[in-house]
């Protein structure tokens, strides 16, 4: 995924993509996307934090979390605008407050270490 070459309609066709229950697809989908998070323009990174922070608490997976925490230290490491980074923290104090389920205060403990992890280089 180069930088700047996704229209709208093909952001959109990735996100459908990945919203299909096909556990080997999801997988490897998002597994593209963490790889591509340091590469991606603006509006790839704002459209995927977007996507991800609309997905409802109980249907997260650690996929989600890794994407929106791996755009996020991209953009740390490019030292470009906050907008998405604060984007991203938002949803991720969101999923720690908001959710009674202990799996994804782990996906959030998690989420955090990296953070922590792009800070200390920074």
């Amino acid at each position: 995924m180069a930088t700047g070459l996704l229209s709208a309609e093909d952001r959109d066709l990735v996100w459908t993509t990945s919203e299909i229950n096909d556990g080997d697809l999801k997988v490897e989908l998002f597994k593209a996307l963490l790889g591509a998070a340091s590469d991606m323009s603006e509006a790839d990174r704002t459209f995927f934090v977007s996507k991800v922070a609309q997905v409802e608490l109980q249907d997260l997976i650690d996929r989600h979390i890794e994407l929106v925490v791996e755009i996020c230290m991209a953009k740390r490491r490019a030292a470009c605008r906050p907008e998405v980074i604060n984007q991203g923290l938002e949803f991720l104090w969101r999923v720690a407050i908001e959710s009674e389920n202990s799996c994804a205060q782990m996906l959030v403990n998690r989420a955090s270490m990296g953070f922590s992890t792009s800070i200390e280089g920074i």
